[in-house]
Order: structure tokens, then C-alpha cells, then sequence
């Protein structure tokens, strides 16, 4: 069994713009006690109009205090189809250090206003243990004045494998801390199980 806790003492996130009106893709950075963690997350209909979206998400945390067996990679990317306002089914892939490629089909929920973002995916994934997994990502946003919000994170994964009902990895990612326009900061925590 493989996990770790981090408090993070500081998280970083910088948006990058790309163009305008397009929201602006996250870029973010936790440097910790005993780890760094990196994120990157962009979820994009491809016109305003479609019904067709990208999700990407990418992560990598680096332990200082170990050996680069325990460091770990996860990239899923996924093209959702919206049935109708927020629901949708998504077809796609994952590839992370513990298990390699998979492909995967689920379905997901989505809604974001300006205050709240709310990201739920069901994953299954067409590998030979036919793993599931349910991923959520929660933010919560609110204006404390015209250049400062409140932003708060929580993110959770849970993966278990189909077939023989074993637990694969779990986590749980919480941040609280501040946002000024195109960059938030703050603390943050990381509890992460694999086994």
C-alpha cells in the first residue's frame, strides 16, 4: 500500500490567457513539506453553440524524500457530449504512471456560474480489471470586494477495480485561500491512498 499526506503551506494557481472571451486555463502549483504538486485542468465546448466539449486534466506530484518510483503522472482527456443542460456522456482516455493507458466512456455533470464550479465524472475504464471511478471537483468563489474572492477547492477521486472489488487510489484535495484576479493563493491539503 502507497499514500501520502501533504500540507501544502502555500498553493499557487496562474491563469494563462490565451484569447478573450475564452476563461482562462489554470495553471497550478502546491509546494509542500514533503511534496510538489502540479495541476493543470481545461474543460472547453468547442463553440458556444456545441454540444461537444474537451476535459483535460493533469497532474504530477513529486516527494522529495523518496525514489522516483513513488512519484506519480496522471493525464485524462475525454470528449463529453451534452445530452442536455449539464449531463453528458464522455469517451476518452487515461494514462498515469501506476497502471499505464486506458480507455474509458462514463458519463458527467458540469455547471459553473460565477460563484460555484461543480465537475462530476463517472469513469469506466476498458481495462482488464475494469476499474470504475467517480472524480469530483468543487469550487466555491464568492466576491469579498471588487479586486479580492473567497476561493475554496475541494476534489476527490475514488477507483476501484470492477472485478475483483479491489480499492486502486483514492484522494482528496482541499484549498482555501484568496483569488485576485488571474491568481489564487492560499493553503492547502492532500490525503492520497493507492492500495
Amino acid at each position: 500500500m502507497r499514500g501520502g499526506q501533504s500540507i501544502f503551506f502555500l498553493f499557487c494557481t496562474i491563469s494563462l490567457i490565451a484569447q478573450k472571451p475564452v476563461p482562462p486555463i489554470p495553471f497550478e502549483l502546491f509546494v509542500g513539506h514533503d511534496a510538489l504538486f502540479v495541476q493543470n485542468v481545461v474543460k472547453r465546448s468547442f463553440t458556444e453553440e456545441s454540444r461537444f466539449s474537451l476535459f483535460n486534466l493533469a497532474t504530477y506530484n513529486h516527494r522529495f524524500q523518496t525514489n522516483n518510483e513513488e512519484n506519480d503522472m496522471d493525464v485524462v482527456s475525454q470528449f463529453n457530449y451534452e445530452l442536455f443542460k449539464g449531463f453528458g456522456l464522455m469517451a476518452g482516455a487515461e494514462m498515469n504512471s501506476a497502471v499505464g493507458f486506458s480507455p474509458i466512456v462514463g458519463v458527467e455533470h458540469s455547471f459553473a456560474s460565477r460563484k460555484w464550479l461543480a465537475v462530476t465524472i463517472f469513469s469506466y475504464f476498458t481495462n482488464d480489471k475494469n476499474d470504475a471511478s467517480l472524480f469530483g471537483l468543487y469550487e466555491f468563489k464568492p466576491s469579498l470586494n471588487n479586486n479580492v474572492a473567497l476561493y475554496s477547492r475541494a476534489q476527490f477521486m475514488l477507483n476501484r477495480s470492477l472485478s475483483t472489488g479491489a480499492h486502486n487510489r483514492s484522494f482528496i484535495q482541499i484549498r482555501l485561500g484568496l483569488k485576485q484576479k488571474q491568481l489564487r493563493y492560499g493553503l492547502a491539503a492532500n490525503l492520497d491512498r493507492y492500495g
